[in-house]
């Protein structure tokens, strides 16, 4: 094997073992009160690039104090950069209570059937991204119970954590931790979180200037309405643009970071005197 091929082989390791599973991560598990059918899991992609879920990503589950774990669930489909990825038990009563369509429905018994004692991991090939709960410990009377109730990540939190972090989570239940039980709908906010960045804050800004400069305009014209109209789709536009030059931003560095280890392993390989 030459050593520019062997370099390459080793390029191409080092690129997929940091590809982006470490910016997917669980931001909510719920077990509502009032309504066990509805339960869910929520996944959120902290990254600038689209991931898609086919490439070795299951949640998994350990029942109360089981070491073994029941069979992984492969998840399917696409989570968007700044998105989320809700896989839910029932997709019907899901729709019904929340008013929207869960990602991944994966019926009764699995990670998004929990009843608050179990432990929850998020896997990429099989190996722990981000775990919940801990392994062969029951969950009731523990700081991971979120029995009738939700266990929320916390602001801030931008991985996933391959052994529990309790200080990472704000947890709801039955047994008087947190705000107690809590019901759906109102106490539950799939496809939302606190420490989710929108990935438009440049369009939010936009939208603030261009809303006030273009009202007044339109209040000259057709009223503040058309304005605010306009407004928003200049917010929309400077978002975007900002959003791009990030994401292209970071696709530099990270070429130029890989490139310059690319070098680095081709001239160790001319030293061994690989041809």
């Amino acid at each position: 094997m030459s050593s520019r091929r062997f370099a390459a082989v080793i390029f191409a390791v080092v690129l997929g073992a940091t590809e982006c599973a470490g910016n997917i991560f669980i931001t909510e598990i719920s077990d509502p009160n009032n309504a066990a059918s509805a339960r869910y899991v929520e996944l959120y992609n902290s990254g600038d690039a689209e991931v898609d879920l086919n490439g070795g990503y299951s949640l998994q589950r350990w029942t109360n104090s089981e070491e073994t774990p029941l069979p992984p669930v492969d998840l399917i489909d696409r989570i968007s950069a700044k998105g989320f990825f809700v896989v839910c038990k029932n997709a019907d009563m899901f729709s019904q209570i929340f008013g929207q369509d869960c990602d991944q429905e994966i019926g009764s018994g699995g990670p998004a059937d929990s009843n608050g004692d179990d432990q929850i991991a998020l896997m990429k090939n099989g190996v722990i991204i981000d775990m919940f709960g801990v392994v062969g410990e029951d969950g009731t009377g523990t700081a991971h119970e979120f029995e009738d109730g939700r266990a929320a990540r916390k602001p801030g939190v931008t991985s996933g954590s391959s052994t529990w972090n309790p200080g990472e989570w704000e947890v709801d239940n039955d047994n008087g931790g947190g705000d107690g039980p809590q019901d759906a709908p109102d106490d539950f906010d799939p496809y939302a979180w606190v420490g989710a960045e929108d990935g438009a804050e440049g369009s939010a800004e936009g939208s603030a200037e261009g809303s006030a400069e273009d009202s007044a305009e339109g209040s000259a014209e057709d009223g503040a309405e058309d304005g605010a109209e306009d407004g928003a789709e200049d917010g929309a536009e400077d978002g975007a643009e900002a959003s791009t030059e990030g994401a292209c931003g970071d696709f530099k560095n990270n070429a130029i970071a890989m490139q310059a280890q690319y070098q680095s392993i081709s001239e160790e390989c001319d030293s061994w005197g690989m041809a």
